[in-house]
């Protein structure tokens, strides 16, 4: 059962940071009203509507893993806004047909749609002068002149698509609750609001520990169960698990986690007889610890045997200022502590893992109780918010890139750079999945 039960945490876990994440694209977009389209917890079709509220959708999806919010002109060919495309055409009409036609080209490159400016005719052309006030929209003439002609009987394929490019741009140009239509500051706001999210629920993941689960403190002492078992080492080539209680050494009963580090560093190189508590079933193994030279208090080296296990600490219940301060300090830690593993490569590569490790890792921590879960819960949560800071495209960082780009440039990305950056994006996230699930196998296949 440990292995479904570890899934299902590691589904439900992930389920809930996603959708605080994505709460902060949402309730950020709504204030800076922008309209958000959906709201789906999971991905794929549609299993089930759970209602509107305003112009967003609550659905429930049918694969069963995190979620997402679709606000209206985040796509890469909304990024323009629409006006700066009409504008450039009304400078083109008024520069000749040879601008004209070199605006025509670019336009159909940047919006990935080609466009033959040989086949745009004379009455389109001239449609197209008059079509564009100066504001950069369409005159309520231009149109009811373009709809004609993309609707009439001799209009070629070139002719149809260059009119739709100009009818979606107005479209796109008058809606204001476009994401591409905003101010640069409120669409930074709203891509910054998922990862701040996600570090606002970790902190307050590790502030509801202390009033639920319990927590650490200074008076808590170690206990007898198995927190961690350390890879290759003689504990796991014994079979002992995280969550195992170890219950007795060499028919000796223990009842602390002291009494059994200090039986345990007594007996380098003995073979020892553990008794190991596991569900409702006890069973014994033998292992021999291995001397380790460890500092005693005094900072002298003694050797002592080792098994590699860390016990687990008991967890007491604290009031709510005490949470607080403990969410703040172990929030503040954690995140040191993740950005210093990331800027050091050897680190990174010892530390972070894929989507095999954070499996294997549920399953362990899910048999330490709902402390343990909840301190996870936590830790994944902040990850999420630091690792979507990183300037890869398609991450919330790469969003913030552009949007730095697009105020230091001063014009809006076109669609086409925009699926550009987007694909190198991928690149880079297909690259670094295949390498910590590269490290997960091989640590498999090392422990």
């Amino acid at each position: 059962m440990d292995v479904p039960l570890g899934i299902l945490y590691l589904i439900v876990t992930i389920s809930l940071l996603v959708l605080a994440h994505e709460a902060g694209h949402f309730l950020m977009a709504r204030w800076c009203r922008m309209r958000v389209e959906d709201f789906s917890l999971f991905f794929g079709p549609v299993i089930a509507r759970l209602g509107r509220r305003g112009d967003t959708e609550f659905h429930i999806r049918s694969i069963p893993f995190g979620g997402f919010v679709r606000i209206a002109g985040m796509e890469p060919e909304d990024v323009s806004g629409g006006i700066p495309v009409l504008k450039a055409l009304s400078r083109a009409t008024a520069q000749g047909d040879a601008a004209l036609d070199a605006a025509i080209s670019r336009l159909g490159r940047d919006t990935l749609n080609k466009v033959a400016p040989d086949n745009i005719r004379t009455p389109v052309r001239e449609v197209l002068a008059t079509a564009i006030g100066e504001d950069g929209r369409l005159t309520p003439t231009g149109i009811v002149e373009l709809s004609k002609l993309r609707g009439a009987e001799d209009a070629n394929a070139d002719e149809t698509k260059l009119i739709e490019l100009v009818l979606n741009a107005h479209q796109r140009a008058e809606d204001p609750g476009l994401f591409a239509n905003k101010p640069l500051y409120q669409r930074a706001l709203v891509i910054l609001a998922g990862p701040v999210a996600s570090l606002l629920f970790g902190f307050f993941v590790f502030c509801l520990m202390g009033i639920t689960s319990g927590l650490p403190t200074k008076d808590s002492k170690t206990t007898n169960q198995v927190a961690e078992v350390v890879s290759g080492g003689e504990a796991s080539r014994a079979g002992l698990r995280t969550g195992d209680w170890i219950v007795a050494i060499d028919g000796v009963r223990i009842v602390s986690g002291k009494q059994m580090v200090e039986m345990i560093h007594s007996r380098a190189d003995k073979p020892t007889t553990i008794s190991v508590r596991r569900g409702k079933r006890t069973f014994d193994v033998t292992v021999t610890p291995k001397p380790r030279e460890f500092e005693d208090e005094n900072g002298k080296t003694v050797t002592w045997g080792a098994i590699g296990i860390v016990a687990n600490v008991e967890l007491r219940r604290v009031g709510l200022v005490e949470s607080v301060k403990h969410g703040a300090i172990r929030t503040a830690f954690f995140m040191v502590q993740l950005v210093t593993i990331l800027s050091d490569h050897r680190q990174a590569k010892e530390s972070v893992g894929g989507p095999i490790a954070m499996g294997h890792m549920a399953t362990q921590v899910q048999r330490l109780g709902l402390g343990a879960m909840m301190l996870v819960a936590a830790q994944f949560s902040l990850s999420l918010g630091v690792l979507n800071l990183l300037p890869v495209p398609v991450l919330d960082g790469g969003h913030l890139l552009l949007i730095a780009i697009e105020g230091i440039r001063r014009r809006k990305l076109s669609p086409r750079e925009v699926y550009g950056a987007h694909a190198v994006g991928l690149g880079i996230i297909a690259l670094l999945i295949i390498a910590v699930t590269y490290n997960d196998i091989a640590r498999l296949v090392a422990g």
